[in-house]
């Protein structure tokens, strides 16, 4: 960033006096911590870049009726920096704390940043005008674009077509701006078009710039809702899912762990995060298929129901195997589809959960009933957004790689990507069907049993 090009320039004038014998340590302090400091200021710009967009949906799940159906602590180095909401309908968010974050008072580890000293901060917020609409504030003022017009929150209902023969159709509603910040030459600006136009704030930096307060004063996660409040007062509360309230359109079990009704035709119920986690961001534990704890090594010497790790492992299965030719010693038992005490997900999350079939799999995706796009859902992470076409309801399908040996098959955020299916491959019963995905599309293999996949469960029908 060009936030850092005035260290540089005080490089160059120190440079001109180093042959001289004076101390100069307190000028080399004073450099490296303003450059701490100018770091810390772009990481907290990212941070709060991430509250906008997170304040924006709850805005919308607020006006919505949405319910949340989780709140997990975001951790960094071992200390916890924020939360990751999930709601019913609307996608899963990032909450991140203010600099030197309190815990909020009778609240589940609420926070109160910190007023930055002489370097500023711009605290944005939201505000109900008498419109009944949300718009955004900076500093508790309305924040205008350059025509001077307040910057809506909130989106607005589209409005019904005139009744009547070949009545006109109603239009749609209109989105609300997301803001964006940057720090630039020392500046705080804001852009209300996506970066390309952008207006001066105000001077970021100074002996404690980089310290300064959250859009949220705290969360309150009470037995039935949870409480945003802004630093400006302005609170929204959301009530989080229970078997007794929300609707047809998903749910959560006493465990904490949430299903979504995508419409298929078939009537599976989909889980909102992979085995292991409560992050739908997270790619969660990997399994070897048909074992249900994660372990250190991965490969056909370690897997539970293959007998010997020689030069044709694949002709030693000892269950689930319904071709003599690949059992061990001739064995078949004609079993091609986990049972409950050799699925992860049903031992991990109980009996109403299990791992889903090829062809729950491929209804998942296809075409007829599902929309697929490949996009960050937050916090950077890719993977594939999964859109009912009948109902809107979705799921985020993260990244996540094999385990292979002690480490991971592939690495990096674009990687191939793998999820087990319980269905065995019938032609060759050392492998199994899988579902596979990277940034070009989604398919369909199948793999040996030995290697570490994620699991995204079903609920049983």
């Amino acid at each position: 960033m060009k936030v850092k090009s005035f260290v540089t320039a005080l490089l160059l004038v120190f440079t001109m006096f180093s042959c001289s014998k004076y101390d100069d340590s307190e000028i080399w302090d004073y450099v490296k911590g303003m450059n701490t400091r100018l770091t810390a200021l772009e990481e907290k710009c990212k941070d709060m870049n991430t509250n906008i967009t997170s304040l924006q949906t709850i805005v919308a799940a607020f006006e919505n009726g949405d319910y949340i159906t989780n709140v997990a602590p975001v951790m960094r180095n071992g200390i916890q920096i924020g939360y990751t909401i999930s709601f019913l309908k609307s996608p899963a968010i990032t909450i991140y704390n203010g600099t030197d974050g309190k815990d909020g008072k009778d609240g589940n580890n609420g926070f109160d940043g910190k007023d930055g000293n002489d370097g500023y901060t711009p605290v944005i917020g939201v505000k109900k005008d008498a419109d009944g609409l949300y718009y955004w504030t900076v500093d508790g003022e309305w924040m205008l674009d350059e025509d001077g017009m307040k910057v809506r929150a909130s989106g607005i209902d589209g409005k019904d077509g005139t009744n009547g023969t070949n009545g006109t159709n109603g239009t749609n509603g209109e989105n609300g701006i997301t803001p964006l910040l940057k720090i630039e030459n020392e500046y705080w600006y804001v852009s209300y078009d996506a970066g390309t136009s952008w207006q001066l704030l105000d001077k970021a930096t100074g002996p404690k710039g980089d310290e300064g307060e959250s859009l949220f004063s705290s969360i309150v996660v009470g037995d039935n809702v949870v409480i945003f409040v802004l630093v400006d007062g302005t609170t929204f509360t959301i009530p989080l899912y229970n078997s007794s309230t929300g609707d047809d359109q998903g749910g959560v079990d006493d465990e904490g762990h949430g299903w979504v009704n995508l419409g298929l035709p078939s009537g599976t119920l989909w889980a909102t995060c992979n085995v292991g986690t409560f992050d739908p961001n997270n790619s969660g534990f990997r399994f070897a298929w048909g074992e249900t704890q994660q372990k250190e090594e991965y490969k056909w010497a370690t897997y539970n129901y293959c007998n010997g790790n020689g030069s044709e492992p694949y002709f030693k299965m000892t269950k689930y195997c319904n071709k003599k030719d690949f059992g061990n010693n001739g064995f078949t038992d004609n079993l091609t589809e986990l049972l409950p005490e050799d699925d992860a997900a049903t031992v991990n999350w109980g009996t109403d959960w299990q791992t889903p079939s090829i062809e729950q799999m491929k209804e998942l995706v296809n075409s007829e009933y599902t929309t697929t796009e490949w996009t960050s859902y937050t916090n950077s992470v890719k993977g594939y957004l999964i859109t009912s076409k009948s109902n809107g309801n979705s799921i985020f399908l993260p990244t996540s790689n094999c385990r292979d040996g002690k480490g991971y098959g592939y690495v990096g955020g674009s990687s191939p990507s793998y999820y087990w299916s319980r269905s065995l491959d019938t032609n060759y019963p050392n492998s199994v069907h899988y579902l596979f995905f990277d940034p070009l599309g989604i398919s369909f293999s199948s793999k040996d049993r030995f290697f570490g996949l994620s699991i995204r469960p079903v609920r049983k029908q």
